[in-house]
């Protein structure tokens, strides 16, 4: 287990636990911790490491404990990040959320 992933764990975890207990007054108004262009770099740079973690294929469904806690506790982050952009945006961009590198390809 890399001693790396623990520490990116507990901040993952320790941030969602944060933004939960956060009202909307602390979180758009106050923003005493953390700036909104914060969340908005942390939502993109979970959103980005997700999606290339899945592309790449570091994430599967036979992952070990460390690495699916990894996984657990940046997608649990992101969800909660999703979800308060969603209710009252703190992202600038209309495409904050849409992954550009990814290109779908139909099969004929």
């Amino acid at each position: 287990m890399c001693p790396e992933f623990n520490t990116l764990i507990l901040f993952w975890d320790l941030m969602t636990h944060y933004i939960i207990i956060l009202d909307d007054i602390e979180m758009y108004e106050s923003q005493e911790c953390f700036s909104l262009s914060d969340y908005e770099q942390l939502s993109l740079f979970l959103n980005h490491f997700l999606y290339k973690c899945i592309v790449n294929g570091l994430f599967d469904q036979k992952m070990s404990g460390a690495v699916s806690n990894l996984f657990h506790s940046a997608h649990t982050l992101l969800m909660l990040l999703y979800r308060r952009d969603s209710r009252r945006k703190f992202t600038k961009s209309p495409t904050h959320w849409i992954i550009k590198d990814c290109k779908v390809r139909y099969s004929t």
